[in-house]
């Protein structure tokens, strides 16, 4: 088993290789760093007896960087227990890695783009690459220790790949399109700085003039109006079943919050449509109904450190943050606090989904008749 890149912390690399493990009962022998970052590779020590891999110049800048711990650029993280592992086995141009007969070719990029050690991971006879944070799907690319210009050249020789699966380093499986998104708002930023530079305007002054609007109308209508078609299609078909999935995600979630309330570990269920939930009369006074997302906060009786493990144990909950869509999640918010509330780490917060309510109150049953017995 090879693994590309690790987590951020000890919970979300753990959590990554339980994923690992309910798929195959092979230990990760080998560990591919794409770059420094720590939310690639702070978790590598929890690769127990794996040979981690990686362009020299990454091992250089995590030894620069250091240990996890609180940063002035990021608010405050549950880093866990964790030790600087940086790779051992480093390369200068690039490294061949098998998996059983499958050769993984793992190569600097040659030059600064999201970082100065950015490194693909190119499997031929798959057609697949993994990008690294060379590529986001969904998100702002961050260039800030590398090059936009670098950035731009080294995709432009990803293009001549005949990569028909992208991972990106941050958002879903791609195609090789995801390619053509991310140069396109690479060059659209150059050209800004540009004019903004020959202009003699501030940094701040040339963020308010960008017309962030025009350019993804404009982008889409001219590189991907197919594409827009197919969403707006799929927008208006889910359209059509909007109210009845609405009413059913309404129906589910109170039904859960009124149990969760009934039970003695739980000293707080904060949805707003139960009457005992502060907030209440506002919603009341606003709203004709209301949404799958809300919150509870267990009772004195259960330690903190007991929340994370609960919701380990949930196993028709995903974990994640993306509130409103069909799948139950749980989440838990270490650090949340409010100005006349501390939550001391009790809080979780659910989205519930089109499951059966049944079963979902099942499987939380069963998650807090196993509190305090691990």
């Amino acid at each position: 088993m090879v693994s590309v890149d690790a987590c951020s912390t000890e919970r979300r690399t753990r959590a990554y290789l339980d994923a690992i493990a309910s798929v195959t009962d092979q230990p990760v022998r080998t560990l591919i760093n794409t770059h420094h970052h720590g939310d690639h590779t702070f978790g590598n020590c929890l690769f127990e007896g794996a040979t981690i891999v990686a362009h020299e110049r990454c091992r250089e800048e995590m030894l620069a960087f250091g240990p996890p711990g609180q940063r002035p650029f990021w608010t405050e993280v549950d880093w866990g227990e964790l030790e600087l592992t940086p790779p051992f086995l480093t390369f200068t141009s690039q490294i061949r890695v098998w998996v059983d007969d499958l050769a993984c070719d793992v190569r600097h990029v040659g030059a600064p783009a999201h970082t100065t050690n950015d490194s693909i991971v190119w499997v031929p006879e798959r057609s697949l690459l993994f990008a690294g944070d060379l590529l986001f799907r969904g998100g702002t690319p961050f260039l800030l220790m590398g090059s936009v210009s670098g950035a731009i050249g080294v995709l432009e020789e990803l293009k001549q790949l005949p990569a028909t699966t992208i991972v990106p380093g941050h958002g879903g499986v791609s195609g090789p399109e995801l390619i053509d998104e991310v140069l396109g708002y690479l060059r659209f930023v150059l050209a800004a700085a540009r004019s903004a530079a020959d202009a003699g305007l501030s940094p701040l002054d040339a963020a308010r003039e960008l017309d962030l609007e025009r350019r993804a109308v404009m982008r889409g209508a001219k590189k991907h109006g197919l594409r827009l078609e197919r969403d707006a299609s799929l927008a208006l078909r889910g359209l059509q079943t909007l109210g009845i999935r609405l009413e059913r995600l309404e129906s589910s979630a109170l039904k859960i919050a009124k149990w969760l309330n009934s039970r003695p570990e739980i000293e707080t269920v904060l949805h707003p449509a139960l009457p005992d939930c502060p907030g209440h009369d506002l919603w009341k006074r606003d709203f004709t109904g209301s949404a799958s997302v809300f919150s509870f906060v267990f009772g004195p009786g259960v330690a903190a450190a007991e929340v994370p493990a609960f919701v380990d144990n949930l196993t028709l909950f995903r974990k994640g943050f993306s509130w409103g869509g069909t799948a139950s999640l749980a989440m838990i918010y270490p650090n949340l606090r409010r100005p006349n509330r501390d939550f001391e780490g009790r809080l979780v917060r659910l989205n519930i989904g089109l499951e059966e309510p049944d079963d979902l109150i099942a499987d939380l049953s069963r998650a807090l008749n196993g509190l305090g017995t691990g």
